[in-house]
């Protein structure tokens, strides 16, 4: 397949992916929607990396300090994915009673 040919088909495919960003995002997925999310969108910097960006001719310095990044993203998402699984909610949000007022006397 000619160059120009397959980033045609690349680019088209990319088109079809946003797509289904698109279409995705207004389905009640629940708690996969993160997921779909996620994966689109690798997919999606996968195909622009690979070719247009043409990382496999490239130096191994270039792949290693991108592979750095990715690594640093990675590890970031995985951070904040573990705070916001383990977080609770206010302490103020379990009570009964009503709000203490400022001039409360039992403070």
């Amino acid at each position: 397949m000619s160059p120009i040919r397959l980033r045609i088909v690349v680019g088209l495919l990319l088109a079809v992916l946003a797509t289904a960003s698109f279409v995705a995002s207004f389905g009640h997925l629940g708690s996969f929607a993160l997921t779909v999310a996620l994966s689109i969108a690798t997919i999606k910097a996968s195909l622009v990396l690979v070719f247009f960006m043409e990382v496999g001719k490239q130096s191994a310095s270039f792949k290693l300090a991108l592979a750095a990044g990715v690594l640093l993203l990675v590890t970031m998402l995985a951070l904040v994915a573990t705070d916001v699984s383990l977080r609770r909610g206010p302490s103020w949000a379990n009570e009964t009673t009503s709000p203490r007022r400022a001039d409360d006397s039992s403070l």
